[in-house]
């Protein structure tokens, strides 16, 4: 199987559900491989991000495929009927989770096959927006952005991995703590690089953007790193702005 994702609209689900009955690698025609047959585990990532931390857990183990394709849009990705079959027929189908790939999850669900869902983000909670403060979306689901975030991403699928595969449980957990740790690393690294330069610009505050090994982007002005500083520190910043500018306006206090 290629390595794709797509979004799947309702009306397309259901001509897809109605392809897949006259396809004959619908799951349960052909059997399942992998895991059930005592092979390598089949494991298929809904994006490459997901693929490429999974594939650091599995090691040698066995490859992991992405449905969605890198230099596609997840969320406007169709998938074809072949892609979900592919995916019904797995062991595994690794989701960011957090309502992101909700459309396709539900069509690999009704297309069949009893493949696992494996919801990456597990577990993570984005920060409540106060009274007053923009409500936005309900839910963030982009916490893979954040290296300390993505150890919870780590974690999941290895458990993931263990429970299906036994055997190798072990080679999992080491695979998972060594990135882990590269994980932590790699989070004070680009503070380090980055950090002096900011200071330079006179930047004291920005928000960065991070997938995999790659700085991705500087936010001047990040809303979405504000909420998510005073998630994990127990913060109020925008108050405390607020609070200040009160403070410093003119007949304040008086």
């Amino acid at each position: 199987m290629k390595a794709r994702e797509r979004h799947v609209t309702a009306w397309s689900r259901a001509v897809l559900l109605c392809l897949l009955l006259t396809l004959p690698i619908a799951a349960g025609c052909d059997g399942k491989g992998g895991a059930a047959d005592g092979g390598p585990l089949d494991v298929v990532a809904s994006a490459t991000f997901l693929a490429d931390i999974a594939q650091n857990v599995a090691g040698d183990r066995f490859t992991v495929l992405a449905l969605v394709p890198a230099d596609a849009d997840l969320h406007a990705f169709e998938a074809t009927p072949r892609d979900i079959a592919d995916v019904a027929d797995a062991d595994l189908f690794i989701v960011n989770g957090a309502g992101l790939e909700q459309t396709l999850e539900d069509t690999v669900r009704e297309a069949g096959g009893g493949v696992r869902v494996v919801r990456a983000s597990e577990g993570l909670t984005t920060r409540t927006p106060r009274p007053g403060e923009p409500q936005g979306d309900a839910v963030d689901p982009h916490f893979w952005l954040d290296p300390t975030l993505v150890e919870t991403y780590v974690e999941n699928i290895r458990a993931a991995f263990a429970a299906v595969d036994p055997a190798g449980a072990a080679t999992y957990a080491e695979n998972a703590t060594a990135y882990t740790e590269e994980l932590e690393a790699l989070d004070r690294w680009i503070a380090a690089q980055v950090g002096p330069e900011m200071k330079r610009r006179g930047m004291r505050f920005v928000g960065l953007d991070v997938i995999g090994d790659w700085l991705t982007e500087v936010n001047v002005t990040s809303p979405t790193c504000i909420r998510e500083l005073d998630a994990q520190f127990g913060l109020n910043i925008a108050g405390q702005l607020f609070d200040a500018i009160e403070r410093g306006a003119p007949g304040a206090g008086a």
